[in-house]
């Protein structure tokens, strides 16, 4: 909704406020979604454990791939294991 992708979602970049809020952090990756891509199709640019499987294919970021990102964060908190492991 904020037209954002963020790109970079992973547990580093999450944090609880003292008043219960999660945020996102670390917006250097970050870009308005229909803004002119900086970078080349297929650049990996984020955290491969966290990346979307379209994002690793070289495929552009949708919100659907930070959505991915949040699923395997959960993951994480879960299981404290990334969802297919170390890269």
């Amino acid at each position: 909704r904020s037209g954002v992708l963020h790109r970079d979602v992973k547990p580093a970049n999450i944090r609880l406020t003292a008043g219960g809020r999660v945020v996102l952090y670390d917006f250097g990756l970050a870009r308005l979604t229909g803004e002119a891509a900086l970078t080349n199709a297929g650049d990996l640019l984020g955290t491969p454990q966290y990346m979307a499987p379209e994002r690793i294919r070289g495929q552009w970021p949708l919100a659907a791939s930070d959505v991915y990102g949040v699923g395997a964060c959960l993951h994480f908190m879960l299981t404290g294991e990334p969802p297919f492991g170390e890269a």
